[in-house]
């Protein structure tokens, strides 16, 4: 056999290995890279700032990896929702993890709260503390989630006007709460809530279904994390 016959068939044997190679990486990089475990994923929610900041303000969602530089007298209070840590930090350099913070040249102290980081969330990318409403999800299909506070905080986007809070049972009269930036907080209108009672809350066409705890938290200062119910 020549030469140059046996390079063609050195080549006809590879040529296929080669392209097997090449579409079984092509397969297997965009599982990688666009993987949902790759995507933004809640973690942390801030809770307080002691000074007015551009890039953060109290109920903002935050993500893995977000970092955060913090002045020497400079304090924030986040808490996370996957572990229901709350972490009160001082000075520093802040990087957002999956359950507390990574807190350089700072100091920080941690809490335990008591929030369900069971299957609460009905967002497959959001944690489990906060209540979450499942977009398209009607009312026959949604599980009532227990609220821990008889305050609660309610949040729907860039929504104005009223809450409407019913009991399901229609013992009292509904509750028509004035919301401010997308946010009605109970706790600051002393609006408590019964324990042990099943809610409609309703914001336009928005509406979910919660209970409130038996034992539920009745602190009006509860954190939010404990209170937070999102639409």
């Amino acid at each position: 056999m020549s030469r140059d016959k046996r390079h063609k068939r050195l080549a006809d044997l590879l040529f296929p290995t080669r392209w097997m190679f090449i579409g079984f990486f092509a397969i297997l990089v965009p599982q990688y890279i666009l993987s949902p475990a790759s995507a933004f994923e809640v973690k942390a929610l801030v809770e307080n700032v002691s000074a007015e900041r551009s890039d953060l303000k109290v109920l903002d969602f935050l993500e893995s990896g977000f970092e955060i530089e913090l002045r020497d007298d400079e304090q924030l209070t986040l808490s996370y929702l996957a572990s229901c840590v709350m972490e009160k930090i001082t000075g520093g350099r802040v990087v957002i993890g999956e359950k507390q913070s990574l807190v350089k040249n700072g100091m920080v102290s941690r809490s335990k709260l008591k929030c369900n980081t069971s299957s609460q969330t009905s967002k497959s990318n959001e944690a489990a503390a906060v209540v979450f409403r499942a977009p398209n999800q009607t009312e026959q299909s949604t599980k009532p989630i227990k609220a821990f506070s008889i305050y609660p905080v309610l949040k729907a986007g860039n929504f104005e006007g009223n809450f409407t809070i019913q009991d399901m049972d229609r013992f009292h009269e509904p509750l028509s709460v004035p919301v401010q930036k997308g946010v009605a907080d109970l706790g600051k209108q002393y609006l408590a809530l019964k324990s042990g009672v099943t809610y409609r809350v309703t914001a336009g066409e928005k509406e979910y279904v919660f209970i409130v705890d038996e034992k539920a938290d009745r602190s009006r200062k509860a954190p939010y994390l404990v209170r937070l119910i999102v639409f």
